[in-house]
């Protein structure tokens, strides 16, 4: 889902200043919010009801479900409890109604942007809505009595002043209409929550489909996935976690299970390692084994990467000064053929092992990479250690078998010294492929 009201947080504190815009009040000289916050995990997510969910003729069993909980559920002092009463504990309760729930809190709908770390794939959302603005639209009834009341939103009191069923609800309007109220504060978790609904004149309305109509009143905030972890462990510091969400054992023991459980590396994310193809091993006195075979192959993967959008990392080894891949010279340069294009990553190293005093690993954790595709040069040096630091980090290691290459030595040929260490590396420490069957899914 896209609305012409999305946009997008670019860092935590970015998406602080975006929740709070337009809280200030000239009037009162105090910074009060309008907004209704409502947090969701993934930002295609519409805002259909749990009844609507329910599928089927929903509609007609609106009043049999909201019957039957008042008949079994055992409240106490629930004698003088009105159709509000009723729908909005049956609403904290779990039964399918046409409320949604909402808060007054951006921190608390950002806990619930964030408490699914099943879904840190996905960007989220937090969907802002005045509802100042919402409840000039309504009908002269419910406006006269905000206007009594000297409020900005409705109790379960004042909309039983005006509407004592649903039925008598819905037929205030012939047009759609959505209002927003507060909840009784039965227990701590709606006052934790900071928490109120909405509420349709028609059990079939869609929230975001009447917003479509008034631009002017909302906005949706969107998170990115790679924004979500930054957000989560913030929150989680300011004690806005599950533990306080719900009060509870069960609350407790949620926030316990996520908050301990270790970051996990997403083995759909992929990242292309170039180790290095530099100019000094591809000069004409000394070119690595099969050199323009290896260029060409590694070149493809390149295009393969980048049109899939997936990360190509380049390794840079940075030699001591007299080398031939001193660091600044024409020999340390990266090949011009597959030369880094914008976006590109581009990492110097100083040891075989890529990840040793870089800050590869970092980048890769940050982007939630868990698999590697990994080429380049020197089979036995570079490429076999970072083959099993990777492996030994929790990467998941696909080793290109005929991209990666060195040279002959007194005692081995180069074709000698590839086929070894694919056999080894293969054996434990990565997967083997051809160039050609390399495959990248697509990155969003």
């Amino acid at each position: 889902m896209k609305t012409p009201c999305d946009i997008e947080a670019t860092s935590w504190t970015d998406l602080i200043e975006k929740l709070y815009a337009g809280s200030w009040q000239d009037d009162i000289r105090r910074y009060r919010s309008n907004y209704a916050f409502r947090g969701l995990s993934d930002k295609d997510y519409d805002l259909k009801t749990s009844l609507i969910r329910l599928g089927g003729r929903y509609y007609d069993l609106e009043s049999y479900l909201l019957r039957n909980f008042r008949k079994y559920a055992q409240i106490e002092n629930s004698s003088g409890f009105t159709v509000w009463n009723w729908l909005a504990i049956a609403q904290h309760h779990g039964l399918s109604t046409r409320l949604l729930d909402w808060t007054y809190s951006p921190f608390v709908a950002m806990h619930f942007a964030t408490e699914n770390t099943n879904k840190y794939d996905k960007d989220g959302v937090i969907w802002c809505v005045d509802f100042v603005k919402m409840h000039e639209m309504l009908p002269n009834v419910f406006r006269e009595k905000m206007s009594e009341e000297g409020s900005n939103v409705f109790t379960v009191e004042m909309l039983s002043e005006i509407a004592t069923s649903l039925k008598d609800f819905d037929s205030i309007s012939q047009d759609d209409f959505v209002l927003f109220f507060e909840p009784p504060s039965a227990d701590d978790r709606i006052v934790n929550q900071f928490a109120l609904h909405s509420v349709a004149s028609n059990p079939n309305a869609i929230l975001d489909s009447i917003l479509a109509e008034y631009s002017a009143v909302y906005r949706r905030v969107i998170i990115p996935h790679d924004l979500k972890w930054e957000i989560r462990d913030k929150l989680d510091q300011a004690n806005i976690n599950e533990r306080v969400m719900f009060p509870g054992l069960d609350g407790l023991s949620k926030w316990i299970v996520r908050y301990y459980s270790p970051r996990q590396l997403d083995m759909d994310k992929t990242a292309l390692l170039v180790i290095d193809m530099q100019v000094c091993n591809f000069e004409d006195s000394a070119p690595v084994y099969l050199s323009g075979d290896l260029l060409a192959k590694v070149e493809k993967l390149i295009i393969k990467a980048r049109t899939s959008g997936v990360p190509v990392i380049y390794i840079q080894h940075c030699g001591p000064k007299g080398a031939i891949d001193e660091i600044g010279t024409p020999g340390w340069e990266i090949h011009p053929a597959i030369a880094p294009a914008e976006g590109d990553v581009v990492i110097h190293k100083c040891h075989p092992d890529a990840f040793q005093d870089t800050d590869l690993h970092t980048i890769l954790e940050s982007r939630d990479i868990g698999n590697l595709v990994i080429t380049g040069i020197q089979t036995e040096y570079c490429v076999d250690t970072t083959c099993r630091r990777a492996y030994s980090l929790g990467y998941h290691v696909t080793l290109v078998r005929d991209a990666h290459s060195t040279w002959d030595t007194d005692h081995y040929a180069a074709a000698e010294i590839i086929a070894h260490h694919n056999e080894v590396l293969g054996g434990w420490f990565s997967e083997l492929k051809e160039a050609d069957q390399i495959e990248f899914a697509e990155h969003h």
